[in-house]
């Protein structure tokens, strides 16, 4: 949903019509979706987390909730005031686009703090996060650096504009240095709307990896249950999360993990949240009368796991051992559907508490169904598979010839 429309579901716009008053920064897209919406962003500097705790990470700035935002860096290696100018945000849409137009929502400072900026959109170049040089391939879409409008801005209007970056450039803000404290760049909501080229980017042909369960079954007991999934929901509760329109989350391929870019910078301010995977998979006539099992081999840090809307079993606490639930009352023949709530928020009962390597959060490790005989090795031996090997008395009387 727009930011206007936001401000309208609050009431605040019904009032301002009766007389007349227009926002700024609303535009008339009809049912055009949000393209940004939870996509792959990366900053020139995030500060992570506020000094009052408050995540501050680049991904805020599009989950779709304008009370979250993303802040650039504040202080420097010796924790002390420096935020700087220029600062910016980059999206990555997934593939081309015909942009129509460009929401953006900034940190107001009560209404008083004004930002300078410059919106761009490039076709086929990233820029490098973590470096304020921005490369010369993205084009000038929106110049703003002598802006007087705070909190929410003026619809980015935009004709024959094609691109798969969107780019935000804070130049500047005229409250940098008030009363001492720098202000650094903040965006809070970051919305791009626009149809499709026609022409998605063509992902080249994986290479088949053979079926690879953690009890050994093969082809003949295991189907993969990784590949496309949906994923968003940052930080929704169960029954959001459950009830969500899912075509609007992201699109990703299992194994997956949200800290891909923004734990590889060595600062360790990566973001440490929740978010949901949501998936369809099918049980066929075939599999009626068996026993019915989802494996995970791995999923950072903790996993609560739904089949049809119902709890699977308890959460799952450790993001590097394989888990495994039966769901053979869960599920129907047809289709059924998977949510999985991920968390990989700092929680000091789960080992490692810390180290000198990230704990990426996502199912970063394939997961499959599996279909056994009612009378089968155990599946619920830990994530085993449920075989060991052990030596008797190796003592012998005679010399092995």
């Amino acid at each position: 949903m727009k930011l206007a429309k936001r401000l309208l579901a609050m009431g605040v716009a019904a009032a301002m019509c009766m007389t007349g008053f227009s926002f700024p920064g609303i535009s008339a897209q009809g049912t055009e979706e949000n393209l940004a919406l939870h996509k792959t962003v990366i900053a020139s500097s995030e500060e992570g987390t506020s000094s009052q705790g408050v995540d501050t990470h680049a991904v805020n700035a599009v989950d779709g909730n304008r009370s979250t935002w993303w802040t650039a860096r504040t202080k420097d290696e010796t924790g002390a005031w420096d935020a700087t100018y220029p600062e910016w945000l980059c999206v990555d849409l997934g593939e081309e686009y015909r942009i129509s137009s460009i929401e953006l929502e900034l940190e107001s400072k009560g209404g008083a703090g004004i930002y300078d900026y410059i919106v761009y959109g490039s076709t086929d170049t990233l820029p490098t996060a973590g470096e304020t040089d921005i490369p010369s391939a993205f084009e000038v879409l929106a110049d703003r650096t002598e802006n007087t409008v705070s909190g929410v801005q003026e619809t980015v209007n935009l004709t024959d504009t094609t691109a798969r970056y969107i780019l935000v450039e804070i130049t500047d803000c005229n409250q940098k240095m008030e009363a001492d404290n720098y202000v650094a760049a903040s965006i809070y909501e970051l919305e791009v709307y626009g149809t499709s080229t026609g022409t998605p980017e063509v992902p080249e042909e994986p290479e088949e990896i053979p079926i690879q369960t953690a009890s050994g079954r093969d082809e003949a007991y295991a189907w993969e249950i990784d590949g496309e999934w949906k994923f968003g929901g940052r930080l929704m509760s169960q029954s959001a999360a459950l009830s969500a329109n899912h075509d609007s989350w992201q699109t990703v391929t299992i194994p997956h993990t949200w800290n891909a870019v923004d734990a590889d910078d060595g600062g360790g301010n990566y973001d440490r949240t929740v978010y949901w995977y949501h998936k369809e998979f099918t049980v066929t006539q075939e599999m009626e009368g068996k026993r019915i099992y989802l494996e995970f081999l791995g999923v950072n840090t903790k996993a609560d796991v739904f089949v049809n809307g119902q709890r699977a079993g308890d959460t799952h606490k450790g993001g590097y051992t394989t888990f495994r639930y039966d769901v053979t009352d869960l599920v129907q023949t047809g289709t059924n559907t998977l949510d999985v709530q991920v968390d990989n928020r700092v929680d000091q009962s789960i080992a490692p508490i810390s180290g000198d390597f990230n704990i990426y959060g996502g199912i970063y490790k394939r997961a499959y169904l599996l279909a056994v005989e009612d009378v089968h090795v155990d599946l619920e031996d830990y994530g085993s598979s449920g075989l060991y090997l052990t030596t008797g008395n190796m003592r012998s009387q005679t010399r092995p010839e």
